[in-house]
């Protein structure tokens, strides 16, 4: 079956009040777990996955793909409202996401970072649709020396985008590199560094590292100084007009969101590389790529555009080695992949040739579920911006 024949049938099976129902509702759940933080899209997968044992393969598949793509969205709303990731992978939204709550510019940033995602989401879907017919040789050309490459290159993207002195940022990513050996090696299968305590057996979780460094001293801070985020009257003046301008500022500037999110499509691609290392590098890109790079960190709108663009487009870089090669391109699809054989896939060579309108059923489902997510990001923006006080 030709490509576009199939891209009409998954349409067709898409677009019906079923598909469409479990879709909505994925969304609208992941978009909530995505908000809360600590929790993320393995969660949400992991506590979905009991539900779609008695749907057919194409509502299944749009529930829960709904569900994960939805939580990056939410997850950008507690980064800029009370520097408190939804998820660990938008750590880079809190950078200037926060300090445009503190000047009074929620509703902007939620604003800008809902279009983001969503564009950001949708031209991800656009990578993986155009990838999928030559992504073997890509994948298959990844081996250890490319991976030790990769992680050099983020340690020097640490190093770029630190604030201060260039050898601070340098150690600090070292220190990061010595923290991952803590826990079990996947090599040897020697546990390093665990001092007995089976906690450690597994490394160090990231999710309660990024809560506790971004939300407890936060906690503090607010403790300390006896006030809130903000005047309650500066976010009521500057929301209801913070939030168009926040969709306007996607617009002024689309080269960079064009970028970012082909940009987080290609790390996303590269099993193992994850979310925050995507978000992390666009941010990078923004800081250096812009006219006032010292100006990040305070409050710049384009350090929300760029991470948040990057996080979700990542998922269509994910699924292109996850659909292809059955190789989970993330954690998140590692779970994904259990699901699809619930659903009676199985992901290969196989999804290409005789179920290609079954795949191309979850690049729709990928496409829809950040154009909804995003609606419902914005339609809220208003209201969660209140927060702040």
């Amino acid at each position: 079956m030709d490509l576009l024949g199939a891209a009409v049938q998954a349409l067709q099976q898409i677009f019906t009040f079923q598909s469409m129902a479990h879709m909505l509702i994925g969304v609208s759940l992941g978009t909530i777990i995505g908000i809360i933080p600590g929790l993320g899209g393995n969660f949400c997968l992991a506590i979905l996955i009991p539900f779609i044992f008695s749907m057919n393969p194409v509502a299944g598949i749009a529930f829960l793909e709904g569900a994960h793509a939805a939580t990056a969205t939410g997850s950008a709303v507690t980064s800029i409202l009370i520097n408190t990731p939804g998820a660990s992978f938008s750590a880079a939204t809190c950078l200037d996401g926060y300090p445009m709550t503190k000047k009074g510019e929620a509703g902007r940033a939620l604003s800008a970072a809902a279009v983001a995602s969503g564009v950001g989401g949708i031209i991800g879907a656009a990578c993986l649709l155009l990838a999928l017919p030559a992504v073997r040789p890509l994948v298959m050309a990844f081996s250890p020396p490319e991976f030790f490459a990769l992680t050099l290159f983020g340690i020097a993207m640490i190093a770029f985008v630190g604030e201060g002195s260039f050898g601070k940022s340098l150690i600090s990513g070292l220190l990061g590199l010595l923290i991952s050996f803590i826990g079990n090696d996947p090599s040897t299968g020697i546990n390093r560094f665990s001092f007995g305590t089976t906690y450690l057996f597994d490394g160090i979780d990231l999710i309660p590292v990024v809560i506790g460094l971004f939300a407890f001293s936060e906690m503090l801070t607010l403790i300390k100084e006896r006030r809130g985020i903000v005047q309650a009257e500066i976010v009521a003046r500057a929301t209801a007009a913070g939030i168009l301008q926040g969709i306007l500022d996607n617009l002024r500037h689309w080269w960079l969101l064009l970028r970012c999110s082909v940009l987080g499509t290609f790390l996303g691609f590269i099993p193992g590389i994850g979310g925050e290392v995507a978000g992390f590098i666009a941010y990078g890109h923004a800081v250096q790529s812009s006219k006032n790079p010292e100006e990040f960190g305070q409050g710049r709108v384009e350090g929300v555009i760029a991470p948040e663009s990057a996080n979700n487009s990542k998922e269509g870089g994910a699924l292109i080695p996850t659909l292809a090669f059955g190789i989970p391109g993330s954690s998140g699809m590692a779970i994904l992949l259990g699901a699809f054989l619930i659903l009676g896939l199985e992901p290969g060579p196989s999804m290409l040739k005789e179920n290609l309108p079954m795949t191309l059923v979850i690049v729709w489902t990928l496409a829809f579920a950040n154009l909804f997510a995003a609606l419902i990001c914005l339609g809220l923006a208003n209201p969660l911006a209140r927060i702040a006080r």
